[in-house]
């Protein structure tokens, strides 16, 4: 299957600021929480997220955790750097001798991003994303190059190659 494939087969949309594609999936129930930030979030969010070499997933970062489960094709490969300011190289894939996982979580702070890893037989990678609690823009911040770059200049390799 190619990337035109797969969108049509999900009945993907572009998403235009971080890269790649998607589709909402699953929306929670709206938080009943006391916390004013939370009054109409709903408590998750899941969606199914492809990206390509090209439409890649730019580096960013949510006020809330959001786990990557890959689906299929190409391993995914993402850099994060966490709220502690350490950077990691991580694999989202099937091929647990190689060091990939199947699951990847992202704490609330940590800035990440990654694309399908290169020479892969089919040029995207299939995922779905959970937000917890549930996605809303406000809490969507994507990476600055410079900025970032300039507050950790040990990545500005990675920086630039996970930013547009």
């Amino acid at each position: 299957m190619t990337v035109d494939d797969v969108i049509r087969q999900f009945g993907l949309k572009e998403l235009a600021q971080e890269g790649g594609w998607f589709r909402r999936i699953y929306t929670g129930d709206t938080a009943t929480s006391s916390e004013p930030d939370r009054s109409s979030r709903p408590d998750c969010t899941t969606i199914y997220a492809l990206f390509s070499p090209e439409a890649f997933s730019a580096l960013h970062r949510l006020d809330a955790i959001e786990q990557f489960f890959f689906i299929d094709g190409d391993p995914f490969e993402v850099f994060c750097i966490g709220a502690d300011g350490n950077g990691r190289d991580l694999a989202l894939g099937r091929n647990l001798e190689a060091g990939e996982s199947p699951h990847l979580v992202f704490e609330k702070g940590s800035w990440f991003g990654g694309k399908p890893r290169p020479g892969g037989p089919f040029g995207w990678s299939l995922l779905t994303c959970v937000v917890t609690p549930g996605f809303h823009w406000e809490g969507f911040e994507l990476a600055d190059r410079a900025k970032l770059s300039k507050q950790y200049p040990s990545f500005a390799d990675r920086i630039a190659a996970l930013t547009r």
